[in-house]
């Protein structure tokens, strides 16, 4: 029984920190909670029914300890005048790299470059575009995520763009020239 525990934490460890990690959580809680994950699996082991579904079942046991994380650690509410926060910056470095999509709208396809325009530029809803181009809203959701895609693609392609967890650019830098 040890045996298969200390295999399991062996196997398993660096792929359910960076799993958790990838939720958000700091590096430090990460540990903690991940440490916490394999002592529910050991006091549990004997309720797992199918040895082959081990690992998904501890990946069950990580996602629920992390959704718990966050109920019991709720954000504190803080008065942005006295708080030390470098939105401006995330929201310059945004709005810096959004005028480099106009420098990517001539690459794309003529159907996409014109979603591209209408949804992310002139902030039609996808029901509007649904109803000005005419057809079914479930295929317009598709294009616009055909769309999406195909600009990402662009701009992946030009430059490395480095994201907080809330989707803000931090930092970008191109990696050739492209516009």
């Amino acid at each position: 029984m040890e045996t298969r525990i200390a295999n399991l934490w062996n196997s398993l460890y660096d792929s359910l920190l960076g799993y958790v990690k990838k939720k958000g959580v700091a590096h430090e809680h990460a540990q903690d909670i991940v440490q916490d994950v394999f002592l529910k699996a050991f006091d549990n082991i004997n309720t797992l029914k199918d040895q082959e579904k081990m690992m998904s079942w501890v990946f069950s046991i990580a996602r629920n300890s992390v959704m718990d994380f966050y109920r019991k650690n709720k954000p504190m509410a803080v008065d942005l005048e006295y708080a030390n926060l470098q939105t401006d910056i995330d929201e310059d470095k945004t709005a810096e790299f959004a005028s480099c999509i106009h420098c990517f709208l001539p690459h794309l396809p003529g159907e996409s470059r014109e979603i591209i325009i209408w949804v992310e530029l002139e902030n039609f809803s996808q029901k509007e575009l649904s109803k000005r181009m005419g057809l079914p809203y479930s295929t317009v959701k598709s294009k616009v995520q055909r769309a999406r895609q195909r600009l990402r693609e662009l701009i992946e392609a030009c430059c490395v763009v480095q994201h907080d967890r809330f989707g803000n650019i931090i930092q970008y830098q191109q990696r050739v020239t492209c516009c």
